[in-house]
Protein backbone atom coordinates (compact mmCIF):
# COMPACT_ATOMS: atom_id res chain seq x y z
CA UNK A 1 0.00 0.00 0.00
CA UNK A 2 2.73 2.53 0.72
CA UNK A 3 5.09 2.03 -2.63
CA UNK A 4 1.46 2.29 -4.37
CA UNK A 5 0.67 5.77 -2.91
CA UNK A 6 4.23 7.71 -2.35
CA UNK A 7 5.93 9.21 -5.56
CA UNK A 8 9.60 9.50 -5.15
CA UNK A 9 9.09 12.03 -8.19
CA UNK A 10 6.41 13.85 -6.14
CA UNK A 11 3.42 13.38 -8.81
CA UNK A 12 0.07 12.73 -7.25
CA UNK A 13 -2.44 12.96 -10.18
CA UNK A 14 -3.58 9.44 -11.85
CA UNK A 15 -3.34 8.84 -14.95
CA UNK A 16 -4.96 10.32 -17.79
CA UNK A 17 -6.45 7.21 -18.81
CA UNK A 18 -7.51 5.58 -15.63
CA UNK A 19 -11.03 6.77 -16.17
CA UNK A 20 -12.07 5.88 -19.16
CA UNK A 21 -15.44 3.70 -19.39
CA UNK A 22 -14.39 1.72 -22.42
CA UNK A 23 -17.86 -0.01 -22.44
CA UNK A 24 -20.09 3.04 -23.01
CA UNK A 25 -17.61 5.35 -25.18
CA UNK A 26 -17.49 7.90 -22.00
CA UNK A 27 -15.08 9.15 -20.13
CA UNK A 28 -15.57 9.21 -16.37
CA UNK A 29 -12.86 10.86 -14.07
CA UNK A 30 -11.03 9.40 -11.21
CA UNK A 31 -12.74 11.43 -8.92
CA UNK A 32 -16.39 10.42 -10.26
CA UNK A 33 -15.21 6.40 -9.97
CA UNK A 34 -14.32 6.87 -6.35
CA UNK A 35 -17.87 8.18 -5.31
CA UNK A 36 -19.84 5.88 -7.21
CA UNK A 37 -17.77 3.31 -5.47
CA UNK A 38 -18.29 4.76 -2.15
CA UNK A 39 -22.54 5.54 -3.33
CA UNK A 40 -23.12 1.72 -4.42
CA UNK A 41 -20.29 -0.57 -2.59
CA UNK A 42 -21.25 -3.53 -0.07
CA UNK A 43 -20.03 -4.04 3.35
CA UNK A 44 -17.21 -6.01 2.21
CA UNK A 45 -16.17 -2.85 0.14
CA UNK A 46 -16.43 -0.78 2.49
CA UNK A 47 -14.89 -2.67 5.15
CA UNK A 48 -12.08 -3.52 2.68
CA UNK A 49 -11.49 0.47 3.13
CA UNK A 50 -10.75 0.56 6.93
CA UNK A 51 -8.98 -2.71 6.81
CA UNK A 52 -6.53 -2.10 4.19
CA UNK A 53 -5.61 1.19 4.12
CA UNK A 54 -2.35 2.88 5.10
CA UNK A 55 -2.52 2.94 9.24
CA UNK A 56 -5.53 0.75 9.14
CA UNK A 57 -8.70 2.03 11.44
CA UNK A 58 -9.78 -1.05 12.03
CA UNK A 59 -8.52 -4.89 11.74
CA UNK A 60 -11.39 -6.50 9.40
CA UNK A 61 -12.51 -8.83 12.39
CA UNK A 62 -13.20 -6.00 14.47
CA UNK A 63 -15.38 -4.24 12.08
CA UNK A 64 -19.21 -5.42 12.41
CA UNK A 65 -22.09 -3.37 10.48
CA UNK A 66 -21.10 -0.46 8.40
CA UNK A 67 -22.32 2.46 6.13
CA UNK A 68 -21.31 5.21 4.09
CA UNK A 69 -23.02 8.59 3.27
CA UNK A 70 -22.15 10.76 0.69
CA UNK A 71 -21.76 14.28 0.43
CA UNK A 72 -22.30 15.32 3.70
CA UNK A 73 -22.63 18.70 5.31
CA UNK A 74 -21.30 20.21 8.36
CA UNK A 75 -22.61 22.83 10.76
CA UNK A 76 -20.35 25.89 9.19
CA UNK A 77 -21.31 25.10 5.49
CA UNK A 78 -18.67 22.77 4.13
CA UNK A 79 -19.20 19.41 2.15
CA UNK A 80 -17.54 16.27 3.59
CA UNK A 81 -17.02 13.89 0.41
CA UNK A 82 -18.16 10.70 2.61
CA UNK A 83 -18.70 9.03 6.43
CA UNK A 84 -18.33 5.76 6.87
CA UNK A 85 -20.62 4.61 9.97
CA UNK A 86 -19.58 1.45 11.65
CA UNK A 87 -19.99 -1.17 14.69
CA UNK A 88 -16.48 -1.57 16.41
CA UNK A 89 -16.41 -5.29 18.25
CA UNK A 90 -15.05 -5.60 21.63
CA UNK A 91 -16.62 -8.77 22.37
CA UNK A 92 -18.13 -11.86 20.48
CA UNK A 93 -19.56 -14.38 21.90
CA UNK A 94 -17.82 -18.10 22.38
CA UNK A 95 -19.09 -21.02 19.98
CA UNK A 96 -19.57 -23.47 23.35
CA UNK A 97 -18.96 -23.95 26.90
CA UNK A 98 -16.07 -26.15 26.12
CA UNK A 99 -14.14 -23.49 24.47
CA UNK A 100 -13.53 -21.96 27.90
CA UNK A 101 -11.95 -25.23 29.14
CA UNK A 102 -8.21 -24.60 28.18
CA UNK A 103 -8.58 -21.51 30.58
CA UNK A 104 -9.63 -23.56 33.59
CA UNK A 105 -8.95 -27.31 32.75
CA UNK A 106 -11.39 -29.57 35.10
CA UNK A 107 -10.24 -32.88 33.55
CA UNK A 108 -9.46 -35.49 36.48
CA UNK A 109 -10.55 -33.17 38.63
CA UNK A 110 -13.17 -33.42 41.75
CA UNK A 111 -16.31 -30.73 41.16
CA UNK A 112 -15.19 -28.70 44.19
CA UNK A 113 -11.57 -28.21 42.68
CA UNK A 114 -13.25 -27.25 39.01
CA UNK A 115 -15.37 -25.18 40.65
CA UNK A 116 -12.39 -23.08 42.08
CA UNK A 117 -10.60 -23.06 38.79
CA UNK A 118 -13.62 -21.66 37.06
CA UNK A 119 -13.84 -18.92 40.16
CA UNK A 120 -10.97 -17.05 38.95
CA UNK A 121 -12.01 -16.49 35.79
CA UNK A 122 -15.51 -14.74 37.27
CA UNK A 123 -14.36 -13.41 40.25
CA UNK A 124 -14.86 -9.57 39.18
CA UNK A 125 -18.64 -8.37 38.67
CA UNK A 126 -19.83 -5.28 36.43
CA UNK A 127 -22.75 -4.59 38.03
CA UNK A 128 -26.43 -4.84 35.95
CA UNK A 129 -26.15 -2.79 32.57
CA UNK A 130 -28.97 -2.36 29.75
CA UNK A 131 -28.33 -3.30 25.98
CA UNK A 132 -31.85 -1.61 24.97
CA UNK A 133 -34.69 0.05 27.09
CA UNK A 134 -38.45 -0.16 26.17
CA UNK A 135 -37.71 -0.74 22.42
CA UNK A 136 -40.00 -2.45 19.86
CA UNK A 137 -39.55 -6.75 19.91
CA UNK A 138 -37.93 -5.62 16.43
CA UNK A 139 -35.23 -3.66 17.54
CA UNK A 140 -34.57 -5.74 20.21
CA UNK A 141 -34.23 -8.81 18.01
CA UNK A 142 -31.71 -6.52 15.82
CA UNK A 143 -29.54 -5.62 18.99
CA UNK A 144 -29.06 -9.31 20.00
CA UNK A 145 -28.08 -10.22 16.21
CA UNK A 146 -25.80 -7.05 16.01
CA UNK A 147 -24.12 -9.05 18.81
CA UNK A 148 -23.88 -12.01 16.68
CA UNK A 149 -25.93 -14.46 19.16
CA UNK A 150 -27.26 -17.09 17.18
CA UNK A 151 -31.42 -17.34 16.11
CA UNK A 152 -31.42 -20.48 19.26
CA UNK A 153 -30.18 -18.13 21.61
CA UNK A 154 -32.28 -15.27 20.70
CA UNK A 155 -35.21 -16.80 21.08
CA UNK A 156 -34.29 -18.35 24.11
CA UNK A 157 -33.35 -14.81 25.55
CA UNK A 158 -36.41 -13.02 24.26
CA UNK A 159 -38.76 -15.76 25.52
CA UNK A 160 -36.85 -16.00 29.26
CA UNK A 161 -39.11 -15.96 32.31
CA UNK A 162 -39.18 -12.87 34.54
CA UNK A 163 -37.10 -13.68 36.66
CA UNK A 164 -34.15 -15.93 34.87
CA UNK A 165 -31.12 -14.70 33.26
CA UNK A 166 -29.92 -16.62 30.48
CA UNK A 167 -25.85 -17.79 30.89
CA UNK A 168 -23.06 -17.96 28.64
CA UNK A 169 -19.39 -17.42 28.06
CA UNK A 170 -17.81 -14.84 25.70
CA UNK A 171 -14.42 -13.33 24.55
CA UNK A 172 -12.96 -9.71 24.83
CA UNK A 173 -9.65 -8.35 22.81
CA UNK A 174 -6.82 -9.10 23.95
CA UNK A 175 -3.84 -6.67 23.69
CA UNK A 176 -2.94 -8.02 20.15
CA UNK A 177 -6.42 -7.16 18.97
CA UNK A 178 -7.49 -10.65 19.51
CA UNK A 179 -10.57 -12.51 20.90
CA UNK A 180 -9.53 -14.23 23.25
CA UNK A 181 -9.91 -13.19 26.93
CA UNK A 182 -13.20 -15.62 28.21
CA UNK A 183 -15.64 -13.90 30.80
CA UNK A 184 -19.06 -15.24 31.91
CA UNK A 185 -22.20 -12.99 30.94
CA UNK A 186 -26.21 -13.27 32.15
CA UNK A 187 -28.90 -11.66 30.24
CA UNK A 188 -32.04 -11.08 31.09
CA UNK A 189 -35.10 -9.46 29.67
CA UNK A 190 -38.12 -7.40 30.76
CA UNK A 191 -41.37 -6.94 28.84
CA UNK A 192 -43.72 -5.01 29.42
CA UNK A 193 -47.84 -4.55 28.66
CA UNK A 194 -47.08 -1.53 25.79
CA UNK A 195 -45.51 -4.61 23.75
CA UNK A 196 -41.82 -2.69 24.80
CA UNK A 197 -38.88 -4.65 25.26
CA UNK A 198 -35.26 -3.90 27.87
CA UNK A 199 -33.07 -6.44 27.63
CA UNK A 200 -29.86 -5.68 30.21
CA UNK A 201 -27.09 -8.12 31.42
CA UNK A 202 -24.02 -8.51 33.97
CA UNK A 203 -20.71 -9.76 33.23
CA UNK A 204 -18.24 -11.81 35.87
CA UNK A 205 -14.41 -11.36 34.99
CA UNK A 206 -11.09 -12.10 36.10
CA UNK A 207 -9.61 -9.57 38.40
CA UNK A 208 -6.68 -9.70 36.23
CA UNK A 209 -8.11 -8.29 33.24
CA UNK A 210 -10.34 -5.39 32.62
CA UNK A 211 -14.07 -4.86 32.51
CA UNK A 212 -15.46 -5.90 29.50
CA UNK A 213 -16.94 -2.05 27.94
CA UNK A 214 -19.75 -2.65 26.07
CA UNK A 215 -22.63 -5.60 25.59
CA UNK A 216 -20.34 -5.82 21.60
CA UNK A 217 -19.83 -3.06 20.05
CA UNK A 218 -19.54 0.82 19.39
CA UNK A 219 -20.71 3.05 16.82
CA UNK A 220 -17.54 4.63 15.47
CA UNK A 221 -17.30 7.14 12.01
CA UNK A 222 -14.88 7.92 9.89
CA UNK A 223 -14.33 11.57 7.49
CA UNK A 224 -13.36 10.54 3.75
CA UNK A 225 -12.04 13.08 1.91
CA UNK A 226 -11.12 12.34 -1.40
CA UNK A 227 -7.98 14.38 -3.04
CA UNK A 228 -8.38 15.92 -5.98
CA UNK A 229 -5.60 17.43 -8.58
CA UNK A 230 -4.08 20.54 -8.04
CA UNK A 231 -4.87 20.49 -4.31
CA UNK A 232 -1.81 21.64 -2.01
CA UNK A 233 -1.48 20.04 1.45
CA UNK A 234 -1.90 22.41 3.44
CA UNK A 235 -5.37 22.83 2.27
CA UNK A 236 -6.56 18.78 2.60
CA UNK A 237 -5.03 18.63 5.80
CA UNK A 238 -6.54 21.78 6.72
CA UNK A 239 -10.30 20.45 5.09
CA UNK A 240 -9.68 17.41 6.99
CA UNK A 241 -9.23 18.40 10.57
CA UNK A 242 -11.62 21.28 10.43
CA UNK A 243 -14.71 18.39 9.27
CA UNK A 244 -13.73 16.18 11.76
CA UNK A 245 -13.98 18.84 14.43
CA UNK A 246 -17.18 20.01 13.46
CA UNK A 247 -18.77 16.42 13.08
CA UNK A 248 -16.60 15.23 16.39
CA UNK A 249 -15.09 12.37 14.62
CA UNK A 250 -11.54 10.80 14.90
CA UNK A 251 -10.76 8.77 12.43
CA UNK A 252 -10.10 10.31 8.47
CA UNK A 253 -9.35 8.64 5.38
CA UNK A 254 -8.04 10.25 2.42
CA UNK A 255 -8.21 8.39 -0.78
CA UNK A 256 -5.78 9.49 -3.13
CA UNK A 257 -3.74 8.57 -6.15
CA UNK A 258 0.15 9.24 -5.62
CA UNK A 259 1.66 12.03 -3.19
CA UNK A 260 4.84 12.62 -2.14
CA UNK A 261 6.83 10.72 0.61
CA UNK A 262 6.61 13.83 2.66
CA UNK A 263 3.12 14.43 1.63
CA UNK A 264 2.11 10.97 2.67
CA UNK A 265 4.48 11.18 5.98
CA UNK A 266 2.73 14.21 7.12
CA UNK A 267 -0.82 12.70 6.51
CA UNK A 268 0.28 10.11 8.50
CA UNK A 269 1.85 11.88 11.71
CA UNK A 270 -1.81 14.04 11.70
CA UNK A 271 -3.52 10.79 12.06
CA UNK A 272 -5.06 10.56 8.32
CA UNK A 273 -5.16 6.93 6.99
CA UNK A 274 -4.57 6.35 3.32
CA UNK A 275 -6.02 4.64 0.37
CA UNK A 276 -5.19 3.84 -3.12
CA UNK A 277 -7.76 5.48 -5.42
CA UNK A 278 -7.16 3.27 -8.21
CA UNK A 279 -8.34 0.33 -5.81
CA UNK A 280 -11.58 2.09 -5.66
CA UNK A 281 -12.55 2.44 -9.06
CA UNK A 282 -15.61 1.39 -10.97
CA UNK A 283 -16.48 0.87 -14.68
CA UNK A 284 -20.26 2.57 -15.56
CA UNK A 285 -22.51 0.56 -17.91
CA UNK A 286 -19.86 -2.99 -17.74
CA UNK A 287 -21.20 -4.96 -20.43
CA UNK A 288 -20.35 -8.80 -19.69
CA UNK A 289 -20.92 -9.95 -23.34
CA UNK A 290 -17.64 -7.23 -24.77
CA UNK A 291 -15.80 -7.99 -21.69
CA UNK A 292 -12.57 -10.25 -22.20
CA UNK A 293 -12.26 -10.87 -18.04
CA UNK A 294 -12.12 -15.06 -18.81
CA UNK A 295 -11.86 -15.78 -15.21
CA UNK A 296 -15.43 -14.29 -14.59
CA UNK A 297 -18.59 -16.56 -14.84
CA UNK A 298 -20.57 -13.75 -16.12
CA UNK A 299 -18.26 -13.82 -18.78
CA UNK A 300 -20.12 -13.59 -22.56
CA UNK A 301 -23.34 -13.86 -20.71
CA UNK A 302 -26.04 -12.24 -22.41
CA UNK A 303 -28.35 -12.42 -19.41
CA UNK A 304 -25.65 -11.13 -17.09
CA UNK A 305 -27.41 -8.48 -14.30
CA UNK A 306 -24.40 -7.10 -13.57
CA UNK A 307 -24.62 -3.07 -14.42
CA UNK A 308 -21.09 -1.81 -12.67
CA UNK A 309 -18.01 -3.90 -12.28
CA UNK A 310 -14.50 -2.86 -11.04
CA UNK A 311 -13.44 -6.13 -12.67
CA UNK A 312 -14.55 -5.01 -16.20
CA UNK A 313 -11.91 -4.81 -18.90
CA UNK A 314 -11.38 -4.36 -22.50
CA UNK A 315 -8.15 -5.57 -23.96
CA UNK A 316 -5.21 -3.44 -22.42
CA UNK A 317 -7.25 -2.14 -19.77
CA UNK A 318 -7.35 -5.78 -18.13
CA UNK A 319 -4.40 -6.31 -15.82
Amino acid sequence: MYNRIVDQSLVHHPTSGSGESRSSGTVTSPIDQVQIALAIADESTLKTLLADCLQRIAPLHQIGKISSIIGVRTPDGDTVDAVLTYDRIHCIPADSDPEIEPFAPCEGKSANECEREMAHLTRCSSGLRTVVHHVSLSDALAALTNARLSPSQIHTIVNLPHDAWYKTWWYELDKSGEFSIPFHRRIRTRQYADGSVTIQYKDYYSYSTTKPICFSSQRQQVVVAIHRENQSFSTVLSSINANREQLGVDHALLICDRLSELEARGYLSQQVSLYTASDLCVYAHADCMICVNHDCPMHRRSDSPVVTCRMFCLGDSCP
